[in-house]
């Protein structure tokens, strides 16, 4: 090395030592031991070396990183939503009133019910297990304006979060709102002379039966 030096010329000075005796490896074994290396700075460059071993374990360790991050975000994505535990009867009773007593009272006139609010009927938990849930229906005789009434109930229910369908033509529209938390479904018929608003509670523990 001293004659390839000598030839190059300027001041050369060892970066590594030379490998010892008992260490010799194959020439091609970078992997397991340094290298003799000398090395010389000019114009403010430097000539260096870098450890192959040290570099596979930056790039191990990296990747090792990377592996862990995304399983704790694949950990994250894979925990299933909370079920919101079910309302007793009382308060699904006193939330399908309310919304019934909201949407008439806009609409005025006097209102008599005609079933419930205290009729059961059966139905589903998002569990998959046995419920029941009120239905209460009243209505009114007096007359109105249908298209106003209709669209005035479909704005309120929109403004509470529920999502809205309409059938029937001016005359006799029909708007039902469904989704909602305090109610399954909650609809009205704007017939003339026979305006009706019928609500069906969310489902709840219990046997329509016994109730």
């Amino acid at each position: 090395m001293n004659g390839t030096t000598g030839r190059l010329g300027a001041e050369w000075r060892p970066i590594t030592g030379p490998c010892p005796r008992e260490c010799d490896a194959p020439e091609g074994d970078l992997g397991a031991h340094r290298r003799h290396v000398v090395g010389r700075s000019e114009a403010g460059t430097a000539v260096g070396h870098q450890h192959v071993g040290t570099t596979m374990f930056r790039v191990t360790t990296s990747a090792l990183v990377l592996v862990m991050i995304v399983t704790v975000i694949t950990g994250c994505a894979e925990q299933p939503a909370k079920r919101k535990p079910p309302v007793d009867s009382v308060t699904a009773q006193r939330q399908m009133v309310d919304a019934v007593d909201d949407v008439t009272s806009h609409l005025g006139g006097t209102w008599k019910p005609r079933t419930g609010p205290d009729h059961a009927e059966s139905c589903r938990l998002s569990g998959g297990e046995d419920g029941a849930q009120w239905v209460y229906l009243t209505g009114r005789t007096a007359g109105g304006d249908p298209e106003r009434d209709a669209a005035g109930a479909a704005d309120r229910w929109k403004a509470q979060g529920l999502n809205v369908e309409r059938w029937g033509d001016a005359a006799r529209p029909a708007v039902v709102g469904r989704g909602g938390e305090a109610v399954d479904s909650i609809s009205l018929y704007a017939y003339p002379g026979n305006y009706t608003v019928q609500a069906v509670s969310v489902c709840f523990p219990g046997d329509a039966d016994e109730l």
